[in-house]
């Protein structure tokens, strides 16, 4: 049968896939080119002030004849890359975890990412005889290989979220699964709190952790 129609074949797949660009990702060197997307207003704001914010602090330096900050390039640590790792790994140890808890309780745990998703794909063959566990584990897999393949600079994968924004009331929530985040793109969104950013003249989005829209429940993706 074609991994097309078997589940715990596309798992062992999918598991591969991502064992293999996390292996690229862990040997990338430098800083790695990613696809920001269109600029948003408050994209564009933040910039605008950034720069206004530089400029001020340059031109204070220099009346005083000092040197500016920062006009030494910084040491080349891709800390987005770093993030992902580190995520990622733990995130595969939750998901090991959970697999040898429910498939194979006598067995250790492992230390390393590697190690992890070999023994998720050495247990494939009992884990597709729980159907919850399988489809955990492929959509874990999927979320992680995301993140993976945005720490390489591929396009970020943005999905429409089928539940509503718990603020607006709006089908207006995007998963950006690159960096793990739910958002709300409704401009109109506005919360009770007067301290948040939604309510700046060029106003920000509302975001949540990917997590909190995993939970029992709320995995309502369309």
């Amino acid at each position: 049968m074609s991994t097309h129609h078997n589940p715990t074949d596309a798992a062992y797949t999918g598991l591969a896939r991502l064992r293999d660009d996390y292996r690229l990702l862990t040997e990338a060197d430098g800083h790695i080119r990613r696809t920001p997307g269109l600029p948003t207003p408050e994209r564009l704001a933040a910039a605008g002030r950034a720069h206004l914010t530089d400029r001020a602090e340059t031109l204070g330096l220099l009346s005083r004849g000092l040197k500016p900050l920062g006009a030494s390039p910084a040491p080349g640590v891709d800390l987005v890359r770093v993030d992902i790792l580190t995520d990622v790994a733990l995130a595969l140890g939750e998901l090991e975890e959970a697999v040898i808890e429910r498939v194979a309780p006598t067995l250790a745990t492992t230390d390393t990412a590697a190690r992890r998703i070999g023994t998720i794909i050495k247990l494939l063959p009992k884990v597709g005889a729980v159907d919850d566990l399988l489809a955990h584990v492929r959509a874990e897999t999927r979320r992680l290989h995301n993140r993976v393949r945005y720490g390489l600079g591929e396009t970020e994968e943005v999905r429409t979220l089928a539940a509503r924004c718990p603020i607006c009331g709006a089908r207006s929530l995007r998963e950006l699964t690159g960096r793990d985040l739910v958002t709300c793109v409704n401009i109109a969104c506005r919360c009770d709190d007067d301290l948040c950013g939604c309510r700046d003249e060029t106003p920000t989005r509302h975001q949540w952790a990917g997590a909190d829209w995993r939970t029992p429940g709320m995995e309502m993706t369309a």
